[in-house]
């Protein structure tokens, strides 16, 4: 168990995000925005670390860019390797410019962003991509460097799994290098399993069930959930 203090607060995650309005048409949503809107009140959340500072946990809007391409650039070349399983600089323009357009083909992207020396700074980002057909929802996630060790991590991956729950998910899945050891470390601590990745044996895949992840987002109080963490602490 961990220090981290949950203070979602889903009343404050709506549609006055700016990523939403260009999507909202009176009171009407369309396909895409309800999954938008879905995704922003999933995601939205406000983590206390046991360091004592804070990180908001958010869906990618449309000024962050340069701060997101600031971030990827900051990335050693390890952590580069990992986040991209193979050497990258990072996103291309082309990958930036899918990353922010809207989510009408259920992707989207997620940024944990917390004050350093004044200014407030991208720290870790996620990638998520639901597949409506197979209840797959697929997800790649980096830490800063400077901020490792802190918890974030392990915050994305719970709200990862809340997210799950909410487009009723059925399982949730992600890739790894196989010499990614911190990667595998806290995915093997959140309850996700490995299976091989036939005809590529440089990755595994790191999969949980969207029940376990119902289970601990409820903390255990439904039989046969999982696990009995409260919900205040990730």
């Amino acid at each position: 168990m961990n220090s981290i203090e949950w203070l979602h607060s889903s009343t404050n995650a709506n549609c006055n995000s700016p990523a939403l309005a260009p999507m909202l048409q009176g009171e009407v949503l369309d396909v895409a925005a309800t999954f938008v809107a879905t995704a922003a009140a999933a995601v939205f959340e406000v983590v206390r670390l046991r360091t004592g500072k804070s990180v908001v946990i958010r869906l990618l809007e449309p000024d962050d860019r340069e701060a997101l391409q600031a971030y990827f650039e900051a990335l050693s070349p390890a952590a580069r390797r990992n986040r991209f399983t193979g050497a990258s600089h990072g996103p291309s323009d082309r990958d930036l410019d899918l990353l922010f357009r809207s989510s009408a083909d259920s992707r989207f992207a997620v940024v944990a962003v917390m004050t350093v020396n004044g200014v407030e700074t991208i720290v870790a980002e996620a990638c998520y991509a639901f597949d409506r057909a197979t209840g797959g929802l697929e997800f790649g996630v980096s830490v800063h460097d400077d901020h490792r060790g802190c918890n974030i991590g392990s915050a994305l991956l719970l709200n990862l799994e809340r997210l799950a729950a909410a487009f009723g998910a059925r399982h949730i899945f992600g890739d790894t290098l196989r010499t990614n050891n911190e990667m595998q470390a806290l995915a093997r601590k959140a309850g996700f399993a490995f299976v091989n990745m036939p005809g590529n044996w440089c990755e595994r895949r790191m999969m949980k069930p969207c029940l376990a992840a119902l289970g601990t987002m409820l903390g255990g109080v439904m039989p046969g959930f999982g696990a009995t963490a409260k919900l205040s602490v990730a």
